[in-house]
């Protein structure tokens, strides 16, 4: 029974998806998805979540280049950083772990956005 309804649910979401793909008007969305037997609350309600599911999509593959693009120059940073105190023969240097523990909290974001 409950298998059933997940199918018919994921149906629906691959429907709506396809139309919203197809840059389909929203009214006639919900219609399409009145005439499969939803009303047309839920019928709305499922036209926002394909759109939320293709906004975390999209907003996971933008997470992820930023949080690597933190870490690579987070780290780059430092060495750059360390090699300029070396040269100088200098006692200390910085490190940049903000930007780098920053990084890797875009990347966890962004994976699980992109898991969902």
């Amino acid at each position: 029974m409950i298998r059933d309804t997940l199918t018919q649910v994921d149906e629906l979401h691959a429907i709506a998806k396809e139309l919203i793909r197809k840059d389909v008007d929203d009214d006639l969305i919900i219609q399409e998805l009145i005439n499969c037997g939803v009303d047309a609350a839920y019928a709305e309600m499922i036209i926002g979540n394909v759109r939320k599911d293709e906004r975390d999509r999209r907003d996971s593959f933008k997470l992820l280049l930023m949080g690597t693009f933190c870490i690579i120059g987070g780290l780059m940073i430092t060495y750059l950083s360390y090699r300029m105190a070396a040269n100088r023969t200098s006692l200390f240097f910085f490190i940049f772990w903000g930007i780098v523990v920053a990084g890797i909290g875009m990347l966890i974001r962004g994976f699980s956005l992109y898991r969902k």
